[in-house]
Formats: C-alpha cells, sequence, structure tokens
C-alpha cells in the first residue's frame, strides 16, 4: 500500500513539474540572435551591389608602373585593403622588378617581395594628411644561398600636404627601425639608412595634359642616415592626355645611388627609364 501511494505521488509531482515547466517555456521563449545587418540585402540590384563593394575593397598603395630600359627594365605593383571595416588597419603588398627585356631570355635579375602591416591615422587638419605606423613591413628578394637579401622594419610615416588653385605639394618623412637583417646583408643599412624622405608636386591643366606629377625621393644611408654619398635617390615626372580621354600617365624615371635593387645594394647604378604610370 505504502508503495502504491509513494508512486502516486511520484507520477503527481513529476506531472505537476512538467507542466510548470511547459508554461515556463510557453511564457518565457529563449530570445533568438538578431541578424547581423547586411547593407547589401537592401540593394535593389544585388550583383552590381556585390561587384561595386568587392571593387572597393583594394586600393593603389605605390605608384604602380612599366618602366624600360637597358639593362634594368623596372616594374612596380602595388595595393593596400583594409582589414576590418572602421577600423584603418591595412594590408599593403608591393612587388618591384627587374626585367632584362635585352638579355636573350629575358631574364628577371632580382625582385623585391614587400608585405606590411600598418595602421593609418588621418588627422583632421588642413596640412597633416595621413600618418602611417607601420606594425610590421618586410622586405626579400626571394632568393636562397649567397644572393638571399633581406630585412624587416617597423615605422612611423607622415604627410604633408599643402594646396592651390590648381595644384598640390605633398612632404613625407619615414623613420624606420631596421631588424632581422639576413646574414648576406648585415651592412645593409650601410646603403638603405632608416630614413626617407619624399616630394610631390602635382598640376592640373586645363587642355590636351590634364595632369602632371614631379617626385623626388630620397634614402641617405648610414646607421642613422647621415650618409648623403652612399643612399639612393629617385626622380620622375609623369604627365596624362586626359584630353584625348587617354588614361595612363607617360612615365621618365631617374635613379642614382645604392639600394635600388637587394641583390646589388651595395653596387651605385645609375639608369633613366621611360614607360606608363597606372
Amino acid at each position: 500500500m505504502k508503495s502504491q501511494l509513494f508512486l502516486g505521488s511520484l507520477l503527481l509531482v513529476t506531472f505537476f513539474s512538467a507542466n510548470v515547466f511547459a508554461s515556463q517555456v510557453t511564457e518565457d521563449p529563449v530570445p533568438k540572435t538578431q541578424d547581423i545587418a547586411n547593407p547589401l540585402l537592401e540593394e535593389k540590384h544585388i550583383a552590381s551591389a556585390i561587384q561595386d563593394q568587392d571593387d572597393n575593397r583594394i586600393f593603389r598603395h605605390k605608384p604602380v608602373y612599366f618602366a624600360y630600359s637597358n639593362p634594368l627594365t623596372k616594374v612596380q605593383l602595388s595595393f593596400r585593403s583594409a582589414l576590418v571595416d572602421d577600423i584603418p588597419l591595412f594590408f599593403g603588398y608591393t612587388q618591384v622588378i627587374f626585367w632584362e627585356l635585352g638579355a636573350d631570355s629575358k631574364p628577371f635579375l632580382d625582385a623585391t617581395y614587400n608585405p606590411e602591416f600598418f595602421y593609418r591615422f588621418s588627422p583632421d587638419r588642413d596640412r597633416l594628411k595621413t600618418v602611417d605606423f607601420g606594425i610590421w613591413e618586410h622586405q626579400s628578394n626571394g632568393k636562397s644561398g649567397a644572393d638571399s637579401r633581406s630585412f624587416d622594419q617597423t615605422y612611423v610615416k607622415a604627410a604633408y600636404s599643402f594646396e592651390g588653385h590648381r595644384w598640390v605639394t605633398t612632404l613625407s618623412g619615414k623613420l624606420s627601425f631596421i631588424y632581422n637583417n639576413d646574414e648576406t646583408n648585415n651592412n645593409i643599412s650601410t646603403y638603405i639608412g632608416p630614413l626617407d624622405l619624399g616630394l610631390k608636386f602635382t598640376q592640373l591643366y586645363s587642355g590636351v595634359i590634364d595632369k602632371s606629377e614631379f617626385i623626388f625621393n630620397a634614402h641617405p644611408g648610414g646607421k642613422w642616415a647621415t650618409d648623403w654619398g652612399k643612399g639612393g635617390y629617385e626622380m620622375t615626372y609623369s604627365f596624362r592626355l586626359g584630353g584625348l580621354n587617354v588614361v595612363p600617365s607617360f612615365y621618365i624615371q631617374y635613379f642614382t645611388g645604392y639600394g635600388e635593387t637587394l641583390l646589388t645594394y651595395n653596387k651605385r647604378q645609375d639608369q633613366y627609364r621611360f614607360g606608363l604610370l597606372f
């Protein structure tokens, strides 16, 4: 009899508990996770919106050009892309190819592979345009053995601009801490110092030529960037026939000094080139 009463009580408790639990589930459902807003879903033409978004994720980082010369033609490709929306943290990549187009098999003499991660601060000022904090930058020629060259650097780079009616002048300075030198280029700081200086003058016109640009870059040599005789200097001039709807600019480049290629960083180069700036 006692066992029957106990069993009946257990059934009543189980039934009552199940009803209470069911009522709680009905009255207090588990809140659903809200969908993360996707602006593409609000577009009328999704395919075009996706294409536009993809096209706006990659930007030109450094000048992109093809510059012919004999013996060394120079090709530079460069882009940057944001890593997080609304945060100016970027991945940048630049590749410089030195191409012996005059040789029989047209080989590449050397190439510089230059990835980097940097944070860009854009202050709301008339003259100070950007300040880049280079978290990590690597330069390597991708070779092995005695021809291997590489080093890493961390840097701060600032750019100032002055504007007129139809012109813009930009001054830039980059201060680096160079480390992790390959054992084959332990003395590279003799020729590539920690300082890079730049001057860019851009002029706009009304006519067949609608834009011209002059750029001067200098990197003095020495551990403290005090040896101007062992550095490298590059001058470029470009002009665009925008009045004829021509997109690329015609490009002229002159380099003198050391450190243009990693393979021959300690050999002086004097080179004129001409080509197209994209």
